[in-house]
């Protein structure tokens, strides 16, 4: 009985603390490109991990879901309130088109077929928008 209440709590308290995704909204305005920037991967330290890492949401409080190269470009689509985390979108295709580039009148959270996430904005620079 012991040993099932320990898994159930084990359980419960990795439920607890996960971390919500965060979705990052497109558009809101129906004469920009629903994600006005596009970004680069820059000054990954060599020697490190050389991977930008992707995060569900903007803080490292939450959990991985990819890795960037050094180089690799996205596109910028929203940023948190203190602008230190951006929500990007981004293709590992080269072909594939993320559906960002047209303006979109209502904010709407990314539904594509892309990937998404969020960078700590010092790994990158804005090379248009």
């Amino acid at each position: 009985m012991k040993l099932k209440i320990l898994i159930i709590s084990s359980l419960l308290s990795g439920l607890v603390q996960a971390s919500p995704v965060t979705p990052i909204y497109i558009g809101g305005n129906e004469y920009m490109d629903a994600c006005p920037g596009t970004g680069q991967v820059i000054g990954l330290r060599k020697g490190g991990d050389e991977f930008l890492a992707v995060r569900t949401g903007p803080s490292t409080e939450h959990p991985l879901s990819d890795k960037l190269k050094e180089g690799q470009t996205f596109y910028v689509c929203s940023s948190s309130k203190d602008e230190k985390w951006v929500g990007i979108v981004y293709s590992t295709d080269k072909t594939n088109d993320c559906g960002v580039t047209s303006a979109i009148k209502k904010l709407a959270p990314y539904r594509g077929k892309c990937k998404q996430g969020w960078i700590h904005s010092r790994w990158m620079k804005v090379i248009a928008g």
